[in-house]
């Protein structure tokens, strides 16, 4: 555990650089050629994708933000009181901010991200804004097992936040297995409230990934998939 200058305890479990190493190389030699995505969100990796979350042609962000303005009241009472939320890949935290707004009696609010320095900075925000709750950062990668900081005072159960709809991005098998982790996380009184993208047109989807002022190639190089938010 360390402390944000602001004294947000965070738990630190960022990857090790062999771990992108030995990550690069297997996707490398891998056909087709990839690269982790999550391997992408260093401060400047994580400053583009706040602007590709507001392109025009970038649907996704503007989609589920208009859900939580529509549905936010509904997604708190699906959750219910005395809570402890888990946020997994959140960001900036504007989204998450969104539901929290209706949450009452919220046990503690646990972020976690592989960007850091966006996770730091979201949580110090959060914590200004809302000081009564109790905030604990996780920077790790969430496709990876790994153990999540105990709040102060026991929830009623445990509710997991996975907006976007990253969920997509994912292999099948990677998939079932970040699902089991979370049930097994929420127990049966628990539950997860998960962003997962419609099907759309190859033009579509192409425009949002492929935008014209060119953002999203800064971000990543040829052949490596993008992620949705």
């Amino acid at each position: 555990m360390s402390a944000t200058p602001s004294g947000v305890a965070l738990l630190d479990l960022e990857p090790a650089t062999s771990d992108f190493l030995d990550q690069a190389v297997a996707g490398l030699s891998s056909s087709p050629r990839m690269l982790p995505s999550k391997f992408f969100y260093d401060e400047r990796g994580s400053d583009l994708f706040q602007q590709i979350c507001e392109l025009p042609e970038y649907y996704v962000t503007r989609t589920e933000t208009e859900i939580l303005r529509q549905h936010g009241a509904e997604i708190a009472e699906s959750i219910g009181d005395n809570a402890e939320l888990v946020g997994f890949g959140t960001g900036a935290g504007v989204k998450t901010r969104m539901v929290l707004d209706h949450l009452e009696n919220l046990i503690a609010y646990v972020p976690v991200d592989i960007s850091k320095q966006r996770l730091t900075e979201s949580a110090e925000a959060l914590s200004r804004e809302i000081p009564a709750l109790e905030i604990l950062p996780v920077c790790a990668d969430y496709l990876q097992p790994f153990e999540l900081p105990t709040p102060s005072r026991k929830p009623a159960h445990i509710a997991v936040y996975f907006p976007g709809s990253t969920i997509g991005n994912m292999q099948p098998e990677v998939a079932r297995q970040f699902l089991t982790r979370v049930a097994r996380l929420c127990g049966h009184s628990g539950g997860l409230i998960i962003g997962v993208d419609l099907q759309k047109s190859s033009k579509v989807l192409e425009a949002a990934y492929n935008d014209s002022a060119g953002v999203t190639a800064a971000l990543q190089p040829q052949h490596s998939r993008a992620r949705q938010s």
